[in-house]
């Protein structure tokens, strides 16, 4: 070295269960890398390429941490911080293979007017390598892992998927529609081949769903709690597919928020499918680290049910049984914004009218079986 020091270089030739690195190139560093007018781009960066030379193939393996980017103008733009990214490429004789893991941090969608997104511990793994990436290419084997900048490095974890081609989207995220609704929750989007029985499967998961369904500032509304959806979709890949198909649930909590003396609250469950693929009656998806089941029953239509639905009015009414929602935005001619929101909620129903005491009626009507329609507005 310049300084009169002595720098050894010692390299492994594959003897003694040791990585052969006599066809080896390393790089790894701190980038910076701007454009006023599309993108920035900062973070640890390491990249490692060796060569078999028996095999002849060459593997690439390319890894980031702490990765802060702006994707777009200063108006309207994707930002990411904290993110981190492992890859790994392997190019035979054949077409190349990969297997991608991407950590987003904390992630928001801005300079979309009245669509904002945020979301965080985003997690997106891809895989098409045909193994675990692991070590000894089995599933009980070390995941490989991508060395960067700063002593760090980057876990590229498939054992749980083992040797599966799959594409899956994990995370938690807010959206919000200034004047409509706010939704949060956690999400997933699992995607697999199965290339035996010449199907594309798209399984998409959300669990933890808070819902917010009226005035942008959230004072009055209809609010759903603890959430869940569930959808799969099936596309047939043979040389004469079947229609596409699909199965969906969607349940959860509903209650009404600031409307005075009225309370309510009620439990939902919707339920559809089409004609589902031969042999699948259920669907294992994933969310959160959590395993959510999809019951499936081919060709089933619609089924909208709200059970244990209450609605008190103060001390002096009470409404039970099951109800239907609907709610309309009126805009007023030459306003650009919604001026003045309806809810209406109707059903046939039991109801109790009269004085209470410790919640049982000693003075008043009962009634079942009757039609019943209420209309709640706010300017």
């Amino acid at each position: 070295a310049p300084d009169g020091t002595t720098i050894d270089l010692a390299f492994t030739d594959g003897s003694g269960g040791t990585p052969d690195q006599r066809n080896f190139a390393a790089i790894q560093g701190h980038i910076i890398v701007s454009d006023d007018n599309l993108a920035s781009l900062e973070g640890d960066f390491g990249f490692q390429v060796t060569t078999n030379t028996t095999t002849n193939t060459t593997t690439i393996l390319a890894g980031a941490a702490n990765v802060s980017a702006v994707l777009g103008d200063s108006n309207t733009n994707l930002t990411i911080s904290g993110a981190s990214l492992g890859v790994l490429i392997n190019k035979g004789a054949g077409a190349a293979t990969y297997a991608l893991v991407a950590n987003g941090g904390t992630d928001s969608l801005n300079g979309l007017g009245d669509l904002t997104l945020t979301g965080s511990n985003l997690s997106v793994k891809i895989n098409t390598t045909g193994t675990p990436v692991t070590d000894n290419g089995l599933a009980t084997g070390n995941p490989l892992t991508v060395p960067v900048a700063g002593g760090q490095s980057v876990v590229l974890d498939f054992r749980s998927t083992d040797t599966a081609n799959v594409e899956d989207i994990e995370g938690s995220a807010t959206i919000a529609f200034h004047s409509f609704a706010t939704v949060s929750g956690n999400f997933s989007f699992t995607k697999t081949v199965d290339t035996a029985n010449h199907l594309l499967k798209l399984l998409v998961g959300a669990d933890q769903v808070n819902v917010f369904w009226g005035a942008p500032d959230q004072s009055f509304g209809l609010t759903v709690s603890n959430g869940q959806l569930l959808l799969a979709l099936y596309e047939d890949t043979s040389a004469s597919p079947a229609p596409d198909s699909y199965a969906l649930e969607v349940s959860g909590t509903a209650g009404l928020k600031a409307f005075g003396e009225i309370s309510a609250s009620g439990n939902f469950d919707a339920r559809l499918s089409t004609g589902t693929p031969a042999g699948i009656s259920s669907e294992s998806i994933s969310v959160g680290g959590s395993a959510h089941t999809l019951n499936i029953t081919p060709n089933t239509p619609v089924s909208v049910s709200v059970t244990g639905a209450s609605i008190q009015f103060g001390n002096f009414a009470t409404i039970n049984r099951d109800l239907s929602l609907q709610k309309t935005d009126v805009v007023a001619s030459g306003a650009s914004q919604v001026t003045q929101e309806i809810f209406t909620i109707s059903g046939t129903v039991d109801a109790t009218v009269g004085l209470k005491e410790n919640s049982t009626l000693t003075a008043g009507i009962s009634l079942t079986g009757v039609s019943f329609g209420l209309l709640v507005q706010k300017d």
